[in-house]
Protein backbone atom coordinates (compact mmCIF):
# COMPACT_ATOMS: atom_id res chain seq x y z
CA UNK A 1 0.00 0.00 0.00
CA UNK A 2 1.99 3.38 -1.11
CA UNK A 3 2.35 5.94 1.61
CA UNK A 4 0.35 9.24 1.09
CA UNK A 5 3.25 12.36 1.70
CA UNK A 6 2.02 14.65 4.98
CA UNK A 7 1.09 18.39 3.56
CA UNK A 8 4.18 21.04 4.50
CA UNK A 9 2.66 23.83 4.81
CA UNK A 10 1.94 25.40 8.43
CA UNK A 11 -1.38 24.95 10.52
CA UNK A 12 -1.99 28.86 9.55
CA UNK A 13 -2.35 28.23 6.66
CA UNK A 14 -5.45 25.62 7.00
CA UNK A 15 -8.99 27.39 6.50
CA UNK A 16 -10.70 26.85 9.92
CA UNK A 17 -7.73 26.77 12.26
CA UNK A 18 -5.80 29.54 10.31
CA UNK A 19 -7.04 32.37 11.66
CA UNK A 20 -6.97 30.85 15.74
CA UNK A 21 -3.85 29.79 14.75
CA UNK A 22 -2.84 33.59 14.29
CA UNK A 23 -4.81 34.42 16.65
CA UNK A 24 -3.00 32.17 19.62
CA UNK A 25 0.31 34.11 18.10
CA UNK A 26 -0.66 37.64 19.44
CA UNK A 27 -0.44 39.16 22.37
CA UNK A 28 -4.02 39.47 22.59
CA UNK A 29 -6.87 37.89 24.93
CA UNK A 30 -8.06 35.11 22.63
CA UNK A 31 -10.63 33.69 24.93
CA UNK A 32 -12.51 36.97 24.06
CA UNK A 33 -12.65 36.16 20.43
CA UNK A 34 -13.39 32.89 21.09
CA UNK A 35 -16.41 33.53 23.15
CA UNK A 36 -17.87 35.96 20.18
CA UNK A 37 -17.59 33.32 17.47
CA UNK A 38 -19.49 30.76 19.59
CA UNK A 39 -22.19 33.35 20.45
CA UNK A 40 -22.32 34.44 17.00
CA UNK A 41 -22.65 30.71 16.21
CA UNK A 42 -25.14 30.35 18.62
CA UNK A 43 -27.02 33.07 17.32
CA UNK A 44 -27.15 32.17 13.96
CA UNK A 45 -28.24 28.72 14.68
CA UNK A 46 -31.17 30.21 16.72
CA UNK A 47 -31.92 32.51 13.78
CA UNK A 48 -32.78 29.44 10.85
CA UNK A 49 -33.51 26.34 13.70
CA UNK A 50 -35.22 28.65 16.48
CA UNK A 51 -35.99 26.31 19.93
CA UNK A 52 -34.63 23.07 18.64
CA UNK A 53 -31.54 25.17 18.76
CA UNK A 54 -32.00 26.67 22.01
CA UNK A 55 -33.07 23.11 23.27
CA UNK A 56 -29.72 21.50 21.94
CA UNK A 57 -27.76 23.95 23.47
CA UNK A 58 -29.55 23.88 27.17
CA UNK A 59 -28.90 19.90 26.76
CA UNK A 60 -25.60 20.36 26.13
CA UNK A 61 -24.89 22.93 29.31
CA UNK A 62 -26.36 20.53 31.99
CA UNK A 63 -22.87 18.24 32.11
CA UNK A 64 -20.70 21.76 32.14
CA UNK A 65 -22.38 22.78 34.98
CA UNK A 66 -22.91 19.66 36.67
CA UNK A 67 -19.44 19.43 36.19
CA UNK A 68 -18.91 23.03 38.01
CA UNK A 69 -21.05 22.49 40.63
CA UNK A 70 -19.13 19.36 41.52
CA UNK A 71 -15.83 21.11 41.31
CA UNK A 72 -16.80 23.84 43.55
CA UNK A 73 -18.42 21.60 46.25
CA UNK A 74 -15.33 19.38 46.77
CA UNK A 75 -14.16 19.95 49.97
Amino acid sequence: MPQTARPSHPPHALPLPGPLARLLGQDIPVIFHILVFLLAIFAVAVYFFGLPALTLAALAAVPVMLGLLLAIARP
